[in-house]
């Protein structure tokens, strides 16, 4: 199976590091490089449940087998810093950035991204058989599910109520965890985010893993821990969300102390491509941010 397939930019300048920890880049282009980040996601977990590329997967040796694909994107005529090793397939492209620079639409920007990694696919298929029509296949469902990345991580049963749920969602700036109830007839009953991080797994994957369903709580776990009685990213009781009191759930640790909190040049890009802001008072609040947190 084809473990992850990822985007690389030759758009972004080092410029120092933020006092959180995360590191800091001029954006050479209106791109966050985490924009698309959704969409790479949506991608690897397709292949990664596709059942011709298992097949095909399966008549490899272990020495021919492709575990990462990437599309480098080049936007500068810069080349593109990739070390690659023998387990993946790199394929570096170009981009007229006026063809989305003044798109303001995700989805049509998204469209232009998706168009690329389409026409780009047959470059793959000397290494894995049908992957063009794959990739097609796979953009074509995105589409249908209205450019949305949202996927079932878990789900418990709870006796005598129904089932609870761990959904995920990714966009172009967030990831959201969210809590879900279902009652015996499938109708909604509880539906409360629990976390929002950055759109990036480095920021979220750690932060939850196993939901545990007890006689009287909803309890998740994290994936440091994965111990209740240690550290818990989330817990309610049965007896709340029956009484409606959802103001009584009990976030155990604070995740923002534990990974950097939602950056203002990530918000500021947000509020640019909805139109909230100008792209000069854009490229300005982003110039601010960096000069005030670089070191």
């Amino acid at each position: 199976m084809i473990r992850e397939f990822g985007l690389r930019y030759g758009i972004n300048k080092f410029v120092g590091r933020h006092k959180n920890g995360y590191y800091l880049y001029q954006a050479n282009t209106m791109i966050s490089s985490v924009e698309f980040y959704y969409i790479e996601k949506y991608i690897t977990r397709k292949l990664n449940q596709n059942n011709d590329l298992k097949e095909f997967t399966k008549t490899l040796s272990k020495e021919d087998k492709i575990l990462y694909l990437y599309l480098g994107i080049n936007f500068t005529n810069e080349k593109i810093e990739y070390f690659p090793d023998s387990r993946s397939l790199f394929l570096e492209t170009t981009f007229d950035y006026n063809e989305i620079k003044t798109i303001k639409s995700t989805n049509e920007r998204a469209d232009k991204i998706l168009e690329l990694i389409q026409n780009n696919a047959h470059h793959y298929e000397y290494k894995i058989k049908g992957i063009t029509q794959i990739l097609k296949d796979t953009i074509n469902e995105f589409k249908q599910d209205n450019y949305q990345n949202i996927w079932e991580f878990s789900k418990k049963r709870i006796k005598g109520v129904g089932t609870a749920k761990l959904i995920c969602e990714l966009t172009p700036f967030r990831f959201y965890l969210k809590l879900t109830i279902e009652d015996k007839n499938k109708k909604i009953i509880f539906n409360q985010i629990i976390l929002e991080t950055l759109p990036d797994s480095l920021c979220y994957h750690h932060t939850f893993k196993s939901l545990i369903v007890t006689d009287n709580q909803i309890i998740i776990t994290d994936r440091i821990y994965n111990d209740i009685n240690k550290n818990t990213l989330y817990k309610i009781l049965l007896e709340d969300i029956f009484l409606n009191k959802v103001e009584n759930r009990e976030t155990v640790s604070n995740r923002f102390t534990r990974f950097p909190p939602i950056p203002s040049w990530l918000i500021d890009f947000e509020k640019y491509i909805n139109g909230e802001i100008l792209k000069e008072e854009y490229d300005k609040r982003l110039k601010n941010f960096i000069d005030k947190n670089s070191s």
